[in-house]
């Protein structure tokens, strides 16, 4: 080869790195969760228990509520449902609490309201947190016999909301939830072998806290940036992870 032939070679370029397909669906699911979870938590509410509220009030962290439907007027008995909303402490400014408090007037005549129940209303309400109280005909007044300066507005009852375990947020999150879960899943199943823990492990933490597991297999189900080299070791197994499971359900 003359010189001028060595000249006119030139050096090879490095291989470029660029994203396989599974970093590329991790990256477009991160996303998807990312954008589920800002939208959950800007017009979303979290569902806190009576005890939170009633404790905020007495000790004048919060000064106003808003009380959506309707107690019982005088003479009536049953059960019937009103809805807390309230904001308290630094993450009052950008997050809603909502407390579903559910009431009970006992029948004067001593029937039982069974038959109520029975004629198409639903008290299945599936809050994670729910406080009937008995004897109490507007929670609204309950609220100020704990505080008198407690103001209280007054809104419509609305069943315009899904619920995400102790989240409530607008229906429109609805089908991207379930799109999300099942992109994930199906990812899970379908896709390379997962980091730091197994596929049952992360299905079994997938069914326990979907909102939190589902966007950490995303993360760390794979390798992290700058991390090519998969830890020593399975990481969690799905025995422990159903294990986990029964505790976390059985505690709930």
């Amino acid at each position: 080869m003359s010189v001028g032939e060595l000249n006119d070679v030139q050096p090879a370029e490095p291989r470029s790195r660029r994203p396989d397909a599974a970093m590329i669906m991790r990256a477009l699911l991160l996303l998807l969760w990312i954008a589920i979870l800002v939208l959950g938590a800007l017009t979303g509410q979290r569902q806190a228990g009576l005890g939170d509220l009633t404790s905020a009030i007495r000790s004048g962290e919060i000064t106003e509520v808003t009380i959506s439907g309707e107690g019982f007027t005088d003479g009536g008995h049953g059960f019937t449902s009103q809805d807390v909303v309230w904001r308290s402490g630094w993450t009052g400014a950008w997050l809603e609490r909502v407390t579903p408090i559910h009431l009970r007037i006992e029948d004067p005549t001593g029937e039982t309201d069974d038959a109520w129940m029975d004629q198409g209303n639903d008290l299945t309400w599936g809050a994670p947190k729910q406080t009937t109280l008995t004897g109490v005909r507007d929670a609204g007044a309950y609220l100020q016999s704990l505080d008198p300066g407690l103001v209280v507005h007054r809104a419509e009852f609305t069943y315009d909301y899904a619920e995400f375990g102790s989240w409530r947020g607008p229906t429109a999150l609805q089908p991207m939830v379930a799109g999300a879960f099942l992109l994930t899943l199906v990812f899970l199943i379908n896709g390379p072998a997962p980091w730091r823990a197994t596929r049952w492990a992360w299905f079994w933490l997938f069914i326990t806290v979907p909102l939190i597991a589902m966007p950490a297999y995303v993360v760390l189900g794979g390798p992290l940036p700058g991390r090519t080299e998969r830890p020593a070791g399975r990481g969690l197994t799905g025995g422990w992870a159903f294990i986990i499971m029964l505790v976390v359900r059985g505690g709930g």
